[in-house]
């Protein structure tokens, strides 16, 4: 039989705890976040597709963020498993009061100016 993980631990592929090009970079951020009182076991790295995510002119589609939204989301519902106990199993199955986005907008801000 396969080894049991929580569903935090399962999605944790996405965790950045592991290596990769820009792990000086990744550090930074992490420690910028965990100032601002983040807990760090809920955290989501969700890497870029350059071949999905990107416009002809190199840009991040804006689709791609609100993927980036989704993912994170659900591995910040996983992080609440530790808390509902008996109830986690249905809360995350949708079965009676479970968590639902009712709207997600988005600013998008150019930062530079086309002459």
């Amino acid at each position: 039989m396969a080894p049991t993980f929580s569903p935090l631990d399962a999605s944790s592929y996405r965790h950045p705890d592991r290596n990769g090009p820009y792990e000086s970079l990744r550090e930074a951020t992490i420690l910028a976040m965990l100032e601002q009182g983040i807990d760090y076991n809920s955290l989501s790295e969700n890497p870029i597709s350059w071949a999905d995510d990107q416009d002809p002119f190199g840009h991040v589609k804006a689709q791609a963020y609100m993927n980036y939204v989704g993912n994170s989301f659900i591995r910040l519902l996983e992080s609440f498993e530790g808390h509902p106990r008996d109830e986690f199993p249905r809360f995350m199955s949708g079965c009676g009061i479970g968590p639902m986005t009712n709207q997600c907008s988005m600013e998008n801000q150019t930062g530079c100016q086309v002459s």
